[in-house]
């Protein structure tokens, strides 16, 4: 059994969009999204640029420490990959349009790392196309 677990943090350092309750509102709104759906979602933020404001994302593998200017926005030790294109949109939403080609190379690593058919997937799908 794998007790590692892959964390995806968002952090609002002036703490003005809203945390947990704008995480769990997009959430909702991506829950029934296909993963065909979400990753044209993906790629359409990688193209739209965003107001910047400050923020800082974080990939995590194992454990952190909670703290309440983080937002978990995916935490998982078993990798569902629809779960995690729902958090990668999210946080590409919540985070500014320079950071988001960093983040998908980021998470690309962090999953070879921690499941490689999904690792595989992801490349395939997105990762190789930055």
């Amino acid at each position: 059994m794998n007790n590692r677990k892959l964390i995806l943090i968002w952090e609002d350092i002036f703490m003005e969009q809203g945390g947990e309750e704008i995480v769990n509102i997009l959430k909702n709104k991506y829950v029934n999204y296909s993963i065909e759906d979400l990753l044209k979602v993906a790629f359409l933020f990688l193209e739209k640029e965003n107001e910047n404001h400050p923020c800082r994302h974080r990939i995590v593998i194992g454990d952190y420490l909670d703290r309440d200017e983080y937002t978990v926005v995916y935490k998982s030790n078993q990798v569902n990959y629809h779960e995690l294109l729902i958090g990668l949109v999210i946080l590409m939403q919540l985070i500014n349009f320079e950071q988001r080609p960093e983040l998908i190379i980021n998470l690309a690593y962090a999953l070879r790392e921690m499941d490689t058919e999904i690792s595989h997937q992801f490349a395939k799908d997105i990762a190789e196309q930055i």
